[in-house]
C-alpha cells in the first residue's frame, strides 16, 4: 500500500514543477522590502517542503524495507511450515506402514503356526493310516494262509470222499453216479464227453431213476442215451435194448403228448424235459446227463 501512495509518478512530477516555479519567483529582482520578506518566507517554505520531501522519501524507503522484510519473513515461515508439514506427513506414513508391517507379520506368523499344527495333525493321521494298513496287510496274509490251508484240507477230504463214492461233481443214486453238464453241445459231442469220463449218456431203467433225474434238471432239457438213428421209429437206449421193452416206458407213458413225431424227418435223438421224453434233431445244442455204474 505504501508503494501505491508514495510511489505515484504524478505526485513527484507536480512537486517538482511547484519547486521550479517557486525558484523562478524567488530569483526575480526585489522591488521593495515586502518582496524581500516574501522571499525569505518563500525560502523557508521551500526548505520546509524539501524537508517534507526528504522525510517522505525516507519514510517510503523505510516502508519498502519493512515490506520486503515482512515478505521475506512470511516466505520463510511458509517454507518452514511446509517442511514441518512434510516431515509430519512422512512420520505419519512411516508409523502407519510400521503398524501395517507389524500386523501383517503377526498374521503371517499365526498362519505359519496353524499350518505347522495342521501338518502335525496330517502327519499323525497318515501314520495311523500306515499302521492300520500294516495291520490289515498282516491280517490279510494270515487269512490267506488260513484259506489256503482250509482249501487244502477240503481238497484232501473231498478226494477221500470222491474215491470212496462218486467222482467230484458227480451225484450218487442207486449204485450209479450221474454228471449234469454245465455247458451245451449236440448229441454226438455230449456222448463223446461222457465216454471221455469212462461213462455214457444216461439210460433210464426205473420210475425212481426217472423221478430223480427230473428233480435234478428243473426246467432245462438234457440229452439221454436214446436214439432211432439206426432204424427210423425204432428207439433204442445206448445199451442196445429197445425203448418199447423197457418196463418204465410201457405204453409210451413217458413220452410227451404226440412224441416221438420225427418232425421234418430230422428228429433222431431223445432228451429228457422237465416231465417226459421228447425227440429233437441231433445237432441241437442242449445240456446232457452222464451215467457211470459203481
Amino acid at each position: 500500500m505504501a508503494d501505491d501512495v508514495y510511489g505515484n509518478s504524478d505526485f513527484h512530477q507536480q512537486t517538482g514543477q511547484r519547486k521550479h516555479q517557486d525558484r523562478e519567483r524567488y530569483q526575480a529582482p526585489a522591488r521593495d522590502d515586502d518582496n524581500e520578506v516574501d522571499y525569505e518566507n518563500i525560502e523557508d517554505s521551500i526548505e520546509m517542503e524539501e524537508k517534507k520531501t526528504n522525510q517522505t522519501e525516507a519514510f517510503k524507503e523505510e516502508v519498502k524495507s519493512q515490506t520486503a522484510t515482512n515478505h521475506n519473513v512470511c516466505g520463510t515461515k511458509s517454507i518452514v511450515f511446509l517442511y514441518v508439514l512434510l516431515i509430519a506427513s512422512s512420520v505419519t506414513w512411516a508409523a502407519l506402514l510400521s503398524l501395517l508391517f507389524v500386523k501383517c507379520t503377526s498374521e503371517i506368523q499365526t498362519l505359519k503356526t496353524l499350518l505347522t499344527e495342521k501338518d502335525s495333525e496330517i502327519a499323525a493321521v497318515l501314520q495311523d493310516l500306515r499302521t492300520t494298513q500294516k495291520i490289515l496287510q498282516d491280517n490279510d496274509s494270515q487269512l490267506s494262509v488260513l484259506v489256503t490251508s482250509f482249501g487244502n484240507d477240503m481238497s484232501h477230504l473231498i478226494s477221500k470222499v470222491c474215491i470212496e463214492t462218486c467222482p467230484c461233481e458227480w451225484l450218487s443214486f442207486n449204485e450209479a453216479c450221474y454228471y449234469f453238464s454245465k455247458k451245451r453241445a449236440n448229441w454226438h459231442k455230449a456222448k463223446e464227453s461222457c465216454n471221455s469220463k469212462n461213462a455214457s449218456l444216461a439210460v433210464i431203467s426205473s420210475n425212481q431213476e426217472l423221478d430223480y433225474l427230473k428233480s435234478r434238471i428243473g426246467s432245462t432239457h438234457h440229452w439221454l442215451g436214446l436214439s432211432d438213428s439206426e432204424t427210423e421209429g425204432s428207439w433204442k437206449w445206448l445199451d442196445g435194448r429197445p425203448v418199447e421193452k423197457r418196463q418204465v416206458l410201457a405204453n409210451d407213458a413217458f413220452w410227451n403228448s404226440g412224441e416221438p413225431n420225427n418232425a421234418a424227418n430230422n428228429e433222431d435223438c431223445g432228451l429228457l424235459t422237465s416231465s417226459k421224453l421228447n425227440d429233437i434233431p441231433c445237432n441241437s445244442e442242449e445240456h446232457w446227463i452222464c451215467e457211470m455204474k459203481l
